[in-house]
C-alpha cells in the first residue's frame, strides 16, 4: 500500500522576466519530495531560496512550467478553481504572520463559521463546530477586543476548521500565560492586567 500523501516530481516554476526578450527567471529547478501520510517535514533554506514558492505552487498558487504534483494519488498540478475549492478542506495552508493574514474587520466566529458554511455546514452546526474549535485552543467564546495576544490561536483554530481563513479579529489571553506575555496591549487588556502578578515565567522568542 502506497502511504504517500503529496509528491513534488521534478517541479520547475519561474516567472516572465521584466525586459525585451528576456528569458523567464526560473524559481525553483527541478524539486522533488514525497511526504507520507502523518509525516511532518521541515524544508530549510536562506532567505530566497523558494521556500514559499514551493509551498505555492503546491496550492496552486505559483505557476508550474515543468513537473507533477500529486496529491492523494491525484494530479493536482494545473488543477482548475473548482478542483481547488474541493481540496481546500485537506490542503491548506497556515500563515507564519497573524497580524497580516486575519482580518481585524470581523469576528473570530464569523472568520471560522465561513469556510464551513462554504462546504455546506448549516448554521447551527457551523456554530457548535466553532465553539469546539476555540475550546481546542484555549480560547474564551466572549474575547477581549482590547487583547491581541491570542492571534496565532485563531490561525490554529480556522487550521483545524479544515477549510482555508481569510481573517480574524483578536482575542482574549485568559486561558494562556504565553499569550498574555505577547498581547501587546497589556495596560488596556483586563485579563492580562487582573492576572499578569499571578501569571507563571513564559517562553520569550528570540
Amino acid at each position: 500500500m502506497n502511504d504517500t500523501l503529496l509528491t513534488v516530481d521534478d517541479l520547475v516554476v519561474q516567472y516572465p522576466a521584466k525586459g525585451w526578450r528576456k528569458p523567464p527567471f526560473q524559481v525553483l529547478h527541478g524539486v522533488s519530495l514525497d511526504i507520507a501520510r502523518g509525516e511532518t517535514v521541515g524544508l530549510v533554506g536562506e532567505s530566497g531560496s523558494g521556500k514559499t514558492t514551493l509551498g505555492r505552487a503546491v496550492l496552486g498558487l505559483a505557476p508550474i512550467a515543468a513537473g507533477e504534483v500529486r496529491f492523494d494519488g491525484r494530479d493536482i498540478t494545473r488543477a482548475g478553481r473548482d478542483e481547488r475549492r474541493a481540496l481546500a478542506k485537506d490542503l491548506q495552508v497556515v500563515f507564519q504572520d497573524p497580524y497580516t493574514s486575519l482580518n481585524p474587520a470581523l469576528r473570530v466566529r464569523d472568520i471560522l463559521a465561513e469556510p464551513l458554511g462554504a462546504q455546506g455546514i448549516s448554521r447551527t452546526e457551523a456554530g457548535e463546530r466553532v465553539e469546539e474549535l476555540l475550546q481546542q485552543v484555549g480560547l474564551p467564546a466572549t474575547p477581549d477586543p482590547a487583547c491581541r495576544g491570542s492571534s496565532r490561536a485563531v490561525s490554529a483554530s480556522a487550521w483545524r476548521s479544515r477549510a482555508p481563513s481569510r481573517s480574524s479579529r483578536s482575542s482574549s489571553c485568559a486561558t494562556n500565560p504565553f499569550r498574555r506575555s505577547t498581547c501587546r496591549r497589556r495596560p488596556a487588556c483586563s485579563t492580562c492586567s487582573s492576572r499578569s502578578s499571578s501569571a507563571p515565567a513564559s517562553p520569550t522568542s528570540s
